[in-house]
């Protein structure tokens, strides 16, 4: 990530208990509250996929009805992914081998400009 699209970051522990709770693919949607920075925390409503190569997939929305969307990989313990709703969006990473993750406020804002592509003159 470029450093100007970087906000506000929490470190949180994500716990292998948890990530393997998400394993198991079900049509039953799992709930869970993810702290967001500043004291903030967002809860998603996912459904999972288990994938053949070993990953888990869970793809949600927020339990709110404002829209946000929660998009999370489960690979090995270690749970990467993007939540966006309505105050910003976040990326979540893994931090070494252990179960500490990082939430990391994406400034939207710190993106390039996206122009139509200027013509050789």
């Amino acid at each position: 990530m470029r450093s100007e699209t970087v906000g506000a970051v929490v470190y949180v522990s994500l716990s292998l208990d948890a990530a393997s709770s998400l394993r198991a693919s079900s049509a039953v949607p799992h709930v869970l509250q993810i702290a967001l920075p500043a004291g903030k925390s967002v809860n998603c409503e996912f459904r999972s996929e288990a994938r053949p190569d070993g990953l888990v997939v869970l793809t949600g929305a927020t339990t709110d009805d404002s829209g946000g969307r929660c998009d999370l990989v489960v690979d090995n313990g270690r749970v990467t992914g993007e939540i966006e709703i309505a105050s910003g969006r976040y990326r979540i990473v893994p931090l070494g081998s252990g179960t500490t993750h990082a939430v990391v406020e994406v400034r939207t804002e710190g993106f390039p400009n996206e122009q139509e592509p200027k013509q050789p003159s």
